[in-house]
């Protein structure tokens, strides 16, 4: 399942959020974002990117040594010869020189192509497509970046305050604090916030209690998001106690979730007529990078269903332990992207009613 390709909208889905998904998923592939102005193509292996010859520029690189001081005009015309002659890189016409230094070389690469990376995450990307084992050739690779240390500062860099407003999740919407895996890289702001989500709070509870204030709040809290520290709570069901579910069981909790999923698409028909099913499509592949393996095949069809593919349409029940888990949580993050969508297309009141409506609908509890 991890060499299914992937493809879709950011809208409401961060670069980071994306990244971030992708490595909780374990893959690896090329990251193609083609409405970037200038197509960018990231190369992802599990918890790392990948830096190769081309992921920065050589005129951003020269520009780099000379900010560095690891160059000056007449070294760089000079390299820039030697290159030519050569029929070599400028890196390897550089590292050549008398007196190079390729450790500091390196550090400049790596910091442009952060710069260029922690540009992305401010801008309005529109799509994605992630191409599955494609990877540069082993000696073109000059770098491996550990992403979860790189998401952080990245994060904490951005600006674009509607473009993570974008990403929240709808303001009535109850979150906990998932993780405690990253404490000892967070700053206690951070570590502030989380504490403050504790077991459950909403988005305006916890803009009300934060003593940071509301934009420094949602900056936050986007930062807990992307990288799976906070989150929606778990689905209260058998799966989340530690014990396989039975047949029985794992038949409901599909019963409920058809249920559920069909009341939000009649729910949003009577507003929106034939335009439903584009809205709960986006959704739906938008939150798909997220969801892991099980779901990479899910789709929305033209009356409303959300079908499942192989494995889960084969057998449900044939899943483990940890994929039941999998499957529970993928229903719970489908379901509030379809609320989310409701949210977005026709208002806060909207939203409100759905949410009432679905409380009498398909307990799997």
């Amino acid at each position: 399942m991890k060499d299914v390709p992937l493809a879709g909208a950011l809208t409401g889905l961060s670069l980071p959020r994306l990244l971030f998904s992708l490595s909780a998923a374990k893959r690896s592939g090329r990251l193609s974002l083609p409405g970037s102005g200038v197509p960018v193509d990231l190369h992802i292996d599990g918890d790392s990117l990948l830096l190769d010859s081309a992921a920065v520029s050589e005129p951003v690189f020269k520009e780099g040594m000379i900010r560095a001081g690891l160059l000056d005009p007449a070294q760089l015309q000079s390299c820039e010869n030697r290159a030519r002659a050569g029929g070599i890189t400028f890196l390897q016409a550089a590292l050549d020189a008398a007196g190079a230094d390729p450790r500091a070389a390196w550090d400049v690469f790596e910091a442009e192509y952060k710069a260029k990376l922690f540009a992305l995450f401010d801008s309005p990307l529109s799509e994605y497509a992630f191409e599955p084992g494609q990877s540069p050739p082993e000696e073109e690779i000059l770098s491996y970046l550990p992403l979860r240390p790189l998401l952080l500062e990245g994060l904490r860099r951005m600006t674009n305050d509607e473009l993570i407003g974008a990403s929240l999740p709808a303001a009535g919407e109850v979150l906990l604090a998932l993780d405690a895996a990253d404490h000892d890289r967070l700053a206690p702001h951070e570590r502030y916030v989380l504490r403050a989500i504790g077991r459950g709070r909403s988005l305006d509870e916890l803009r009300r209690v934060c003593r940071l204030g509301a934009r420094q709040t949602d900056r936050t809290l986007h930062l807990l998001l992307c990288l799976g520290l906070a989150g929606r709570p778990e689905p209260k069901d058998p799966a989340w106690q530690g014990r396989e579910l039975s047949p029985s069981e794992i038949d409901r909790m599909m019963a409920a979730f058809r249920d559920k999923s069909n009341a939000i698409f009649k729910y949003i028909s009577k507003e929106l007529g034939p335009f439903a099913q584009t809205v709960l499509g986006k959704a739906l592949e938008e939150v798909k990078p997220s969801l892991g393996p099980l779901f990479e095949s899910v789709e929305l069809l033209e009356d409303g269903t959300i079908e499942f593919k192989s494995p889960l349409k084969i057998n449900v029940n044939l899943l483990t332990e940890d994929s039941q888990a999998e499957l529970a949580r993928g229903l719970t993050e489908i379901l509030s992207a379809e609320v989310l969508a409701v949210k977005k297309s026709l208002g806060n009141d909207h939203e409100a009613a759905l949410v009432k409506n679905l409380e009498k609908v398909g307990e799997w509890n």
